[in-house]
């Protein structure tokens, strides 16, 4: 019976443990709700829901535009309709939509609301080099090596890159410059001279009446390439 004792202790220490866990999960939510309450409004919402909707149907433009003049070899496609719908969630569209707080200026605390959104998404979505890294990885994250990452979804992150590039009325080859030239991320050779063959042919795509009218300069991420 003496030989049970410390296995049913082992048990009590590790109950505790985990419910001291889902308190402190708990509590983070609350604390997420009410900045979330406080820093939003049904404007923002619908705005940043109209801006990530209009952003994927860009996504999937640029991505069949490519498949249309045969840049994508047949089985390198892939459907991309389920493009970034975890960032049409309830709960992710309103921690995202954190970029464009009621003041346009969203403090520490809100910065790391989005910073953990942003991370879940790229870990989550096999366009992002992160998502074959190391857990710890984010859009924070320095000197990525992305060799791994497939041709089938390099073609998928260049047409990301052109919807981006074009809402904000701004160059693709910005974010080749930015990720690749600036030495955030490692591809290969053969990565390098895919994507930049991709640039080349979407950036003639690019269409400035298909602008998205959110206000560039409120959403943080946009100052990233200026």
């Amino acid at each position: 019976m003496w030989k049970n004792e410390p296995e049913q202790e082992l048990l009590t220490v590790n109950t505790q443990e985990w419910e001291s866990s889902i308190n402190k999960e708990w509590k983070y939510k609350q604390h997420v709700l009410e900045i979330l309450n406080t820093n939003l409004n049904e404007e923002i919402l619908k705005m940043y829901e109209l801006r990530t909707k209009r952003h994927i149907e860009r996504v999937q433009i640029f991505y069949w535009k490519l498949v249309e003049w045969g840049l994508i070899p047949q089985d390198d496609i892939h459907d991309v309709t389920y493009h970034d719908e975890d960032k049409l969630q309830p709960g992710n569209m309103k921690r995202q939509a954190l970029r464009y707080t009621n003041d346009g200026h969203p403090d520490e605390e809100c910065m790391k609301i989005i910073n953990d959104v942003i991370r879940e998404h790229i870990k989550t979505s096999p366009h992002h080099c992160e998502y074959r890294w190391n857990p710890e990885d984010d859009h924070l994250t320095m000197w990525i090596h992305c060799e791994s990452m497939p041709d089938e979804y390099i073609y998928e992150m260049m047409a990301d890159w052109a919807s981006t590039a074009e809402e904000r009325g701004t160059l693709i080859i910005d974010w080749y410059k930015k990720c690749v030239d600036g030495g955030r991320d490692y591809y290969n050779a053969h990565q390098k001279e895919l994507m930049l063959k991709c640039i080349e042919f979407l950036q003639k795509q690019i269409d400035p009446n298909r602008k998205s009218a959110t206000v560039i300069g409120t959403d943080p991420a946009s100052k990233m390439l200026k």
